[in-house]
């Protein structure tokens, strides 16, 4: 039987969307310590770039939906609990964090090209603009901290999408939505070069811009309306349209020879619509991986895994004896086993206090 329109808007949490966040974690630490190392154009060496993007497509579609929802109780959204509740999430770890990688290159490599860069580099990610001014040395493929960049394009949604929310009503924020995916696209396939010839920057602003961010925030409004909702569950509400989806999408990923621009837009939209079926129905065959303890609590604490899986993989290769480091999957596993555990440890004893003040902010729960 289908999920009905009441059943969704009274989920609170998304069960499945854990899970996806949890093997999304798992593929970035996979890149990091293993996958990265493989050879160019394998599966095992490129899948996890393209998993990534879940972490993208999930906080589009969550944050957007409880900025609907809130509107749609309160009758206004309240921008400033928004920030405070985002704040209280992500600042204490992360300039924590950054702290960590100070003491750690100060003491390990004071001097080094690389050392010398990360606090060159300090001022953009304290400001979360890391993703327009940090470029990854191709050459040694080494930049400490690189990964931030991640992090400074969600919070730069997480500024300006509450904004366009709150004051452009009904059908514009999706119109803004497809608009910025089309100029993205546009710039990723080289079609901006000439317009923005040496505007380098306004050229790297449009490409930090996120598909899966923007295609969050459209499943959003498509699945709080009744008639969008509607409409995509009777394709997308089956019970067995997540795995029917998991399937396709590596089958996909699977024969993709090259990597190209629309390649990936169209796997983002893979992972989109194995979302959005994940989302409409708890019950579907994939339940009992993706709702499962294990990948729901992964997916909890996966932004401490995030923010400290590089920390934790550096420290592993510094003591595990120099035979075994060329066995790149058992250095993933070890480091993945460390790094979720000292993630449950921050976020049981340090995240949780904020995360307590965090709660006196939701309007919506």
């Amino acid at each position: 039987m289908l999920p009905t329109y009441e059943q969704f808007r009274a989920t609170k949490s998304f069960n499945s969307l854990d899970g996806l966040r949890g093997l999304a974690i798992i593929s970035v630490v996979w890149h990091h310590t293993a996958g990265h190392f493989m050879p160019s154009g394998t599966l095992p060496g490129y899948i996890s770039v393209y998993v990534f993007h879940l972490f993208f497509i999930i906080s589009g579609f969550l944050i957007t939906t409880l900025l609907l929802r809130e509107r749609e109780k309160h009758g206004r959204m309240s921008l400033k609990n928004f920030h405070i509740r985002r704040s209280l999430r992500i600042y204490p770890l992360y300039y924590t964090v950054i702290i960590l990688y100070i003491i750690a290159v100060k003491l390990v490599e004071p001097n080094s090209v690389y050392g010398l860069q990360y606090m060159s580099n300090l001022k953009y990610f304290l400001t979360y603009t890391s993703n327009w001014f940090v470029t990854l040395d191709m050459i040694n493929n080494r930049v400490i901290f690189y990964f931030a960049w991640a992090l400074a394009t969600e919070m730069q949604f997480y500024l300006v999408w509450p904004l366009i929310e709150k004051y452009l009503s009904r059908f514009w924020p999706v119109l803004l939505a497809i608009l910025l995916i089309v100029v993205r696209e546009a710039a990723d396939n080289g079609l901006l070069d000439d317009t923005f010839a040496g505007g380098f920057l306004t050229l790297k602003i449009i490409l930090s811009t996120s598909e899966g961010l923007c295609l969050g925030v459209i499943t959003a409004h498509l699945l709080h309306s009744e008639r969008g909702f509607n409409s995509v569950r009777r394709y997308l509400g089956q019970a067995w349209m997540p795995l029917i989806a998991v399937i396709v999408l590596m089958t996909f990923i699977i024969l993709l020879n090259v990597t190209t621009p629309l390649n990936t837009l169209f796997i983002i939209l893979l992972l989109t619509i194995t979302m959005i079926s994940c989302a409409i129905r708890e019950d579907h065959w994939l339940k009992g991986v993706l709702a499962s303890p294990i990948a729901r609590f992964v997916g909890k604490v996966s932004y401490g895994v995030y923010l400290m899986h590089m920390l934790t993989y550096n420290v592993i290769k510094k003591v595990l004896p120099a035979a075994l480091l060329d066995n790149l999957v058992l250095v993933f596993v070890i480091s993945l086993i460390v790094v979720i555990f000292v993630a449950w440890l921050s976020y049981r004893y340090y995240e949780s206090f904020f995360l307590r003040i965090k709660a006196r902010y939701s309007r919506t729960a």
